[in-house]
């Protein structure tokens, strides 16, 4: 009987930072549908989110917590602000197909 007891503490401090992790990621996700009224850029809430939670979590927490919000939406699920909602899933080479090089040099 004692095993159990014991047992109980033990299971639920590993099970702790799993359960911090996605509600911090759920945070995030949150977050993310706060728009701050600062013109001319728009910007969320999640700067404020994010900081708040390195400072209660630490950093690997919150890294974790940041990569789990980053791989929700990289499966579709609409977590990202603005017109990103559900996609990240070509992000990174948005800019480079529409620039091309007579454009930059006529730029300089």
């Amino acid at each position: 009987m004692t095993e159990s007891v014991v047992a109980l503490p033990a299971a639920r401090a590993r099970l702790m930072p799993v359960v911090y992790v996605i509600a911090g990621s759920l945070v995030l996700a949150a977050s993310a549908r706060i728009a701050t009224p600062f013109v001319p850029v728009p910007t969320t809430m999640q700067t404020y989110a994010l900081l708040t939670m390195a400072a209660l979590f630490g950093p690997r927490l919150t890294t974790a917590m940041t990569l789990t919000y980053l791989a929700e939406g990289l499966v579709g699920l609409p977590v990202f602000a603005g017109e990103l909602r559900g996609a990240l899933v070509g992000m990174v080479g948005v800019g480079r197909r529409d620039v091309d090089k007579a454009t930059v040099e006529n730029a300089l």
